[in-house]
């Protein structure tokens, strides 16, 4: 699995298409790196359009106003994002030929961060 837990572009440079790229190239690297399946977790209907642009598909959708604790919404005040959602994308791999399963991981880094050294 790869697994997407976070995507966010601050306002001022929204509406640019530099998360659609972002994720592109997730789902590019993903694939040379011969993932299958792509998860992706969203908190807000902006990364779930971007998602779904890209063909991932919502297997699980939770409004926000059925989480309760002590009887009242746990969430009052999400403004327009009203649920949080689970989508999966399966990846063809490029060589049909692929019959072993393999477990990879990736580390990123914080694109404000240095990258680590090299050994």
């Amino acid at each position: 699995f790869f697994n997407f837990e976070l995507l966010n572009v601050d306002k001022q440079y929204g509406g640019r298409g530099i998360a659609s790229m972002l994720v592109q190239q997730c789902c590019n690297v993903a694939r040379t790196q011969e993932f299958s399946c792509l998860v992706a977790e969203t908190t807000g209907i902006f990364s779930a359009k971007i998602f779904g642009r890209h063909n991932f598909k919502t297997i699980r959708e939770v409004q926000y106003s059925q989480f309760r604790q002590n009887g009242r919404i746990a969430f009052p005040n999400t403004g327009i994002h009203t649920s949080a959602r689970v989508s999966v994308k399966i990846l063809e791999p490029l060589e049909s030929n692929s019959t072993t399963n393999t477990t990879k991981t990736i580390t990123t880094t914080n694109a404000t961060s240095p990258p680590p050294p090299h050994s």
